[in-house]
């Protein structure tokens, strides 16, 4: 590692930046984020000296990495983080075609998608509950029974999109909730919504 410690970032968390740079005060913060977050993010933090941001997308292609690739060549760093989790693919792959270390491959594919998770647990035979891909009102409306479900997109990072449905008289709001979920801080306007529930 160089010394002082230079990490690429993709997506911008200002906990995490504050935290890098409170580390260490020559510790500099590169980050990677999709062109129409990035008039949101915490003005001090994007004004800061030790911080550089460009634009690429992670959330719904994977631009950010010949963007990282290609900021490498002028601004080496030391280690790829996924800023968000939307990130997590990217960071990956940046970090794989530098030689940095970082996730591997299948970890990075479970982490991403609920509904990969979920079935990797079933393989392994760990405890978990009943869950199923759903992509329509009726297969909610199939997959319900006596007891309250939740509907989470699989897709989406942390609690976004996720709506408990107690009653089937709840189906169509949860269903329309989830798909405005997109609307939240940290998404972009064509984030997809297929959802899975459980």
């Amino acid at each position: 590692m160089t010394d002082p410690l230079v990490v690429l970032l993709i997506g911008f968390y200002g906990d995490l930046v504050e935290d890098l740079l409170n580390a260490h005060p020559d510790y500099r913060v590169l980050v990677i984020e999709e062109a129409d977050l990035i008039e949101s993010l915490d003005a001090s933090l994007l004004t800061h000296p030790r911080v550089s941001v460009r634009p690429g997308a992670y959330q719904q292609s994977l631009e950010a990495v010949a963007v990282g690739v290609d900021w490498f060549r002028s601004e080496p760093f030391d280690a790829v983080v996924a800023g968000r989790e939307y990130g997590v693919r990217s960071a990956q792959l940046i970090a794989t075609e530098l030689g940095l270390r970082g996730p591997g491959k299948t970890a990075t594919e479970l982490s991403t998608d609920k509904l990969a998770m979920r079935e990797a647990v079933s393989r392994y035979g760990l405890t978990k509950g009943r869950y199923s891909a759903v992509s329509t009102l009726s297969d909610i409306q199939s997959f319900m029974g006596d007891a309250p479900i939740v509907l989470k997109p699989r897709s989406r990072h942390a609690s976004l999109g996720v709506v408990r449905i107690n009653t089937r008289e709840e189906i169509s709001l949860a269903w329309q909730q989830a798909q405005v979920s997109h609307r939240q801080g940290g998404l972009t306007q064509s984030r997809d919504c297929t959802g899975s529930i459980w």
